[in-house]
C-alpha cells in the first residue's frame, strides 16, 4: 500500500515534475516494469494530523489525476524526465526494508518487433516513410498505386492530345490486370461515335482475357475471345472472290493450269475445272479445330439475253483445320451439257459464307463453238 505525505508532495508537484522509480515492483511480484504500468492509490490521513497539513478533497483528487496523467505519458514516452532527482521519497512500499531504493529509470528506445522493413509495411495508398532499425525506409509503391499513377498520367496526356484513343485504348487494357479499371466517362467526349464503340468493345475484352487467365487460363479459350472481338469489329465481313477461272489442273491454292481461250466444243461432253480463290471468309473455332463453311451456287445464263440454261444448287463446302486458314480455294469439275448450243455464254458463281449469310458473286465468260479445233475439246479435265 502507498502512503503519500501531502505535506510534503505539494510543493514537489508544483514545482517539478514527479520522478518515480519506472522499475519498481512490489516484493514477490512476478510482473514485470512493461507490462503493469505503476499506479497511485490515495490513502487519507490519520484522523490526529494535524490540521495545517490538510488539504481540500476536491483539490486532492486533481491532485491524484495528474499524477496519474504524468505516470501514464512517463511510460509512454512522451513525458521527458526531469533530470534533478527529487530529494525526499514521497512514496514509499509497505515494507520498504525488501527492496532497495531504485535508481531513476534510464530512458529505453521503442523496440519495433519487426527486423526487417518488409515485416511491418502495410499495404497503403501512399509511400508513407517509416522507421527500420533507426533508419528512414521509403516501402515500394504497391500495384494499385503505379496501375493510378499510370491511369492519372494517361488520362493526362489524352486530355491534351488531339488524337487521345491510343492513350485511352492503354487505359482499357490495364482491366487485362485490373478489371475494375473503368472508362472515364469525359474522356469519351474528345472520341467520334465510331472510336467511342470501338474502345468500349477493346475495354470488355480486356475484361474478358482477366476472367479467362484467372479462371481457366486455357488458350484456345483465349483465341475464341479474341476471334469474337475480331467479329464484333468486323460484324459484316466483306467476303470476296479474288479469283475465278476454269483450268485443266489444279495442284493446290495458285497451283492450275488455266484454259486459255475459255472455248469448248458445243453438243459434247467436254469437261472443265472451276477454280475459285476465297478471301475474308469466317472460320470458327470448334473443338480445336478452325470450321469455314461455305455454300457454292452455279448456274450459266445467255449473255445474249441473260436467260438460264443450266443451273446447280447450293452445294456445302466445309474446310476444318487446327491452323486457321488464310488461303481457301474451291474446286469443282464441270462437264458441259450436250444441249448447250453454239453462243457466248457466262458462269454465274455464287458463294454464300453461312456463318455470316453474306453472298458474293463472280462471273466467268466462255464460248460454246462448232469449229473440231477447240482447246476444251482435246482433254478431259481431272481434279485434284
Amino acid at each position: 500500500m502507498v502512503r503519500i505525505d501531502i505535506s510534503h508532495i505539494i510543493p514537489t508537484l508544483l514545482l517539478v515534475p514527479l520522478v518515480v522509480p519506472a522499475g519498481c515492483i512490489a516484493p514477490g511480484s512476478q510482473v514485470t516494469p512493461e507490462s503493469r504500468p505503476p499506479q497511485i492509490t490515495r490513502i487519507d490521513a490519520p484522523s490526529n494530523q494535524s490540521d495545517a497539513g490538510q488539504v481540500d478533497s476536491t483539490e486532492m483528487d486533481s491532485i491524484m489525476a495528474q499524477v496519474q496523467a504524468d505516470l501514464d505519458l512517463l511510460r509512454s514516452g512522451e513525458l521527458v524526465r526531469d533530470p534533478v532527482a527529487v530529494s525526499s521519497t514521497a512514496i514509499q512500499w509497505n515494507q520498504p526494508s525488501s527492496i532497495k531504493p531504485s535508481e531513476p529509470a534510464t530512458p529505453r528506445e521503442p523496440e519495433l518487433a519487426a527486423s526487417t522493413a518488409e515485416s511491418i509495411i502495410t499495404e497503403t495508398a501512399e509511400e508513407v516513410p517509416i522507421i527500420v532499425n533507426q533508419e528512414l525506409v521509403i516501402p515500394e509503391p504497391t500495384r494499385d498505386l503505379l496501375l493510378a499513377r499510370l491511369r492519372d498520367r494517361l488520362l493526362a496526356d489524352a486530355r491534351g492530345s488531339d488524337m487521345p484513343l491510343a492513350e485511352l485504348l492503354s487505359i482499357a487494357s490495364l482491366a487485362m490486370t485490373d478489371p475494375g479499371q473503368s472508362l472515364d466517362p469525359e474522356s469519351l467526349q474528345d472520341l467520334t461515335e465510331e472510336e467511342a464503340e470501338l474502345l468500349r468493345q477493346f475495354h470488355q475484352f480486356f475484361m474478358q482475357v482477366h476472367s479467362l487467365l484467372n479462371e481457366s487460363g486455357d488458350a484456345s479459350e483465349l483465341a475464341r475471345a479474341v476471334s469474337e472481338l475480331n467479329e464484333q469489329l468486323h460484324p459484316e465481313p466483306v467476303l470476296r472472290i479474288p479469283q475465278a477461272l476454269m483450268v485443266s489442273r489444279v495442284g493446290g491454292y495458285g497451283d492450275y493450269d488455266v484454259i486459255l481461250p475459255t472455248r469448248f466444243l458445243a453438243h459434247s461432253s467436254a469437261s472443265a475445272i472451276l477454280y475459285i480463290e476465297m478471301d475474308r471468309f469466317t472460320s470458327t473455332l470448334e473443338d480445336e479445330h478452325w470450321k469455314t463453311s461455305l455454300s457454292v451456287q452455279l448456274e450459266i445464263l445467255r449473255r445474249d439475253n441473260g436467260s438460264s440454261v443450266w443451273e446447280q444448287d447450293w452445294q456445302r463446302v466445309i474446310d476444318r483445320s487446327r491452323q486457321k486458314r488464310e488461303d481457301f480455294f474451291i474446286s469443282q469439275i464441270l462437264r458441259w451439257s450436250d444441249h448447250l448450243s453454239v453462243g457466248e455464254y457466262t458462269l454465274k458463281i455464287r458463294v454464300r459464307d453461312e456463318h455470316t449469310s453474306e453472298v458474293v458473286e463472280k462471273g466467268i465468260p466462255f464460248q460454246m463453238h462448232a469449229g473440231q479445233d477447240m482447246p476444251g475439246s482435246s482433254h478431259s479435265a481431272k481434279s485434284q
